[in-house]
């Protein structure tokens, strides 16, 4: 019940969110500019998306064969195609679909759950750290020259502030090899709780492959860092793509910015990011001195990309869900 409420809330601060941004411009002139949008231009932008979405399976692919098993891209291609929707139209829009991840490779390549877990999270927290490191040079070069509210300065830094302490104490942990995720449940006495005690070896288990990555394997993880930052930067190109194409021209550390931005909406818990994602397109483009109605056609493209992958991935889901469900079958009469 809880969850349901909680669900409710988010969409609705989505909603009030959208509802605020859409406020701000014309409507009328965004849907004239994508009326006369060119389908190859479109079908441009799909490549670049779907390029920047290949090399966060390569990253994948690098993080799992270095912890011992090989698995082919394509494999693990379509467990991510299928996982997206599902990350998509959770609250947290960069989190949502992962443990399908882990229970696809379980189910499909017959990889420990504790593995599994474990290369999801050592691929997120790669994905979030070099992304950090983009939002502070954003966020610093927007302090420094732009004059803002103290309260959007606020509202901008929070998010992010907690992603670095999140990370800081992570990696503390981690590469102590004491384990983070056994430190914050025994903190919050979780583990008195019957049902979650049950999990403990599996978590325990998961957090020293964790910290076998981070301290042993340091080839794979600059490997997968170069794989994550080569993203970005195909991200920053199908940025630049989109804004070329609707005829505004910023500078790099402008693009800095409006990727940093746009990852920090992403972080505010709102399936699908509803609201957060147009607001802060807004919010970009109003810092800029730009076109608000500019910003919010840079989001619905950006958004157009994202839809057309998650509607793929749906499409995609009852046939993956059933092939895993023989693949359980199969694995249960062996251990018979």
């Amino acid at each position: 019940m809880k969850k349901k409420v909680l669900a409710l809330i988010s969409v609705i601060i989505g909603l009030l969110l959208l509802i605020g941004a859409l406020s701000s411009v014309n409507l009328g002139k965004i849907i004239g500019a994508l009326s006369e949008f060119k389908f190859y231009k479109y079908f441009i932008l799909l490549i670049l998306f779907l390029i920047t979405f290949s090399l966060t399976v390569m990253r994948w692919k690098v993080i799992l064969s270095s912890l011992g098993h090989k698995i082919s891209f394509l494999s693990l291609f379509i467990a991510k195609l299928v996982s997206y929707p599902i990350s998509y139209f959770t609250p947290f829009a960069r989190l949502g679909g992962e443990p399908f991840r882990a229970y696809a490779l379980k189910r499909e390549d017959n990889i420990k759950l504790s593995i599994g877990v474990a290369s999801v999270l050592i691929d997120k927290i790669i994905e979030i750290t070099c992304g950090s490191l983009l939002i502070l040079y954003g966020l610093v070069y927007i302090l420094i020259k732009y004059t803002l509210s103290k309260n959007l300065i606020i509202a901008l830094s929070i998010p992010f502030l907690l992603f670095v302490v999140f990370l800081y104490v992570f990696y503390f942990k981690t590469i102590r090899n004491e384990g983070f995720f056994t430190a914050i449940l025994k903190f919050f006495k979780v583990y008195k709780i019957k049902e979650l005690s049950k999990v403990k070896g599996g978590i325990e288990r998961t957090e020293k492959n964790l910290s076998n990555f981070f301290i042993k394997k340091r080839k794979s993880l600059m490997l997968a860092s170069l794989v994550s930052i080569l993203d970005i930067i195909f991200y920053l190109i199908l940025y630049k793509t989109i804004l070329n194409f609707i005829g505004v021209d910023i500078g790099i550390s402008r693009l800095f910015i409006l990727f940093g931005l746009i990852m920090i909406s992403q972080m505010i818990p709102i399936p699908a990011s509803l609201g957060a994602y147009e607001g802060m397109g807004v919010l970009s483009f109003l810092i800029f001195g730009l076109s608000v109605e500019n910003g919010l056609l840079f989001i619905v493209l950006l958004r157009i990309m994202e839809m057309t992958l998650a509607i793929v991935g749906l499409l995609f889901l009852p046939f993956y869900g059933i092939r895993l469900l023989k693949n359980n079958a199969e694995q249960e009469k062996l251990k018979r």
